[in-house]
């Protein structure tokens, strides 16, 4: 008679080992998150600064063609953020610094997807509407007012307003503003945020970006980018940034009015 082998029977895992196996996986992806995540923002970051190296070498070449001067006025109302980029949600067609930014991009109703340059990869809209201000204006980048690219600044009563008025005068003159001893620390274009962080006349702080409070990418007028903290409504912050790019008298003028900016930042 013929013997039927038997099975050994599989061992099983137990109750204790799949939890000892669960406990180790999970303090893994502990580990292991946070590292991927910071991952993810210096790389954001990092493109986000590349594209706007390109931008401004784009808005100081269109400059050089207008006389060394930022004459955006004629392109809207929002031209500080309508220079580049699509029309988004029914703005500005007309783009003019785009084929100055990136070679064959047209100026004239590029689409989307032809004018990723312009959005930033942690586009994560601003404080009132988290929609991407690329989707939304087009652009995910802002540039300086206080060059002229948007026409002239509002002038509202007081001080400040004295302020915005010289600075208009100076724009109406055709003052350059390439090449100023300056160039090094005068902001040119950055996050979407940084000038509403920066002008003391919104009463909300500019939602940052790239996980750091208060802090934006910036392209300055001598073209170079970086990470720059931006205390709520301070055009001057010396041997870090300038708002505008004409004469120390301004500076000093701006430094002055400063010592009464309260902090609506959370003390920052």
């Amino acid at each position: 008679m013929n013997r039927i082998p038997q099975r050994t029977p599989k061992p099983a895992f137990t109750l204790i080992e799949l939890l000892v196996v669960v406990a180790i996986l999970s303090v893994l992806l502990a580990v292991l998150l946070p590292g991927l995540h910071r991952a993810r923002l210096l790389a954001a970051r990092a493109r986000c600064t590349k594209q706007l190296e390109a931008i401004a070498g784009g808005l100081l070449k269109y400059a050089e063609e207008n006389n060394n001067r930022l004459s955006l006025v004629g392109f809207g109302a929002n031209a500080e953020f309508e220079f580049g980029g699509w029309r988004g949600r029914g703005y500005a067609r007309y783009r003019p610094v785009n084929p100055h930014a990136q070679p064959g991009l047209d100026a004239n109703s590029p689409s989307e997807s032809e004018a990723q340059l312009f959005r930033c990869p942690a586009d994560g809209g601003d404080t009132d509407d988290p929609t991407s201000l690329f989707e939304f204006h087009g652009n995910s980048y802002q540039a300086n007012m206080a060059l002229g690219c948007s026409g002239p600044l509002q002038v509202i009563d007081g001080p400040w307003g004295a302020i915005h008025s010289d600075i208009n005068r100076l724009l109406k003159k055709g003052v350059p503003i390439i090449d100023t001893p300056q160039s090094a620390f005068t902001l040119l274009v950055g996050d979407n945020n940084w000038y509403r962080q920066l002008d003391p006349a919104w009463h909300t702080c500019g939602k940052s970006w790239h996980d750091q409070r208060h802090q934006y990418n910036v392209a300055f007028l001598d073209r170079h980018v970086e990470r720059v903290h931006i205390h709520k409504g301070i055009y001057y912050e010396r041997d870090a940034y300038r708002w505008q790019p004409f004469n120390k008298d301004l500076d000093d003028r701006v430094l002055a009015l400063q010592k009464g900016v309260p902090c609506s930042c959370g003390g920052e």
